[in-house]
């Protein structure tokens, strides 16, 4: 599943709870609603008791009021989220109407004890679009507290993972919304930015794969540096960037890129400089010796 979050430095409570518990006027009455640490189990109960909640937390400029998160699910997988064969209710704790989405209360009560157990939350899935959902508000700080929610993103990933393992190893079948548990292998598949590997797996190449290429051809007709920078400013889809007054690179497709990490740096060219020098002194002892070798026959 996908893991987002939002963060909320305004108190209009109201409007969030209302848009989670509405979904745009589409909700159904009969689709679980999770009050967490809310003591009315009612929509303007929660309203109510996020608000009492905040004056706990310290105010601070840019200071998180609520947490907006969401568990998306892969259209895929609607058929399975909604077979409800292998799972088991929670009872009536949550105030569950639906046999049907016991899976989806399951995740979500779990995610609730792994994110945020001790804070307020409000939660409701959403099912009229084509993927299903569960949208989450978590209060800023915990229940009657001023201890913050606030999370780094490698603690809040490691929440992505384990809400994911959760679901691998009780919804099995939930098949087609692993997404963090495959990160290592995309990372081994991967060799450029993520939209670089988006464009390489639809057209084969990447626009640093094309750039290099281009720029091979331009360095196979330049003798220095400087005739390898004039040629490529030639080229109207490049334009060459300087860095502390020095030319550095070439902007191609908006993104900047360094001659040097392409491997068209001056060192290169100084390089094959030395070997053509090098290259020159050997012909040009031979000759000597060749020469030599020819007035000593005469």
């Amino acid at each position: 599943m996908i893991v987002k979050t939002v963060r909320w430095k305004n108190k209009n409570f109201k409007k969030l709870i209302d848009y989670i518990n509405e979904d745009k006027g589409r909700a159904s009455d009969d689709v679980f609603t999770i009050f967490h640490n809310v003591k009315n189990p009612t929509a303007q109960g929660a309203v109510k008791s996020f608000r009492e909640n905040d004056k706990f937390r310290i105010k601070r400029k840019n200071g998180v009021v609520v947490y907006h998160e969401v568990l998306s699910f892969s259209e895929k997988d609607t058929n399975q989220i909604l077979n409800n064969s292998n799972s088991n209710l929670l009872g009536n704790k949550y105030n569950s109407n639906s046999n049907l989405l016991a899976k989806l209360e399951k995740i979500a009560f779990q995610y609730i004890q792994i994110r945020g157990k001790n804070a307020l939350c409000f939660a409701k899935p959403h099912l009229s679009d084509k993927n299903i959902h569960i949208h989450f508000a978590f209060s800023g700080t915990e229940y009657r507290s001023k201890k913050t929610l606030r999370m780094s993103n490698q603690k809040f990933l490691e929440v992505r993972k384990g809400i994911e393992k959760f679901q691998m190893e009780k919804f099995p079948e939930i098949k087609n919304s692993i997404v963090y548990h495959k990160e290592k292998k995309v990372k081994k598949q991967k060799s450029c930015s993520d939209k670089e590997f988006q464009l390489k797996r639809r057209t084969g190449e990447t626009d640093k794969e094309k750039l290099k290429s281009i720029l091979s051809q331009v360095f196979s007709l330049s003798k220095s540096f400087e005739e390898f920078v004039g040629k490529v400013q030639e080229k109207k889809e490049f334009e060459i960037y300087t860095y502390r007054g020095k030319i550095n690179g070439v902007i191609f497709k908006v993104r900047k890129y360094r001659f040097k990490t392409l491997g068209f740096g001056q060192e290169k060219f100084l390089k094959i400089h030395q070997v053509e020098q090098e290259l020159t002194k050997i012909r040009k002892s031979r000759s000597r010796g060749k020469g030599l070798e020819r007035s000593l026959t005469k």
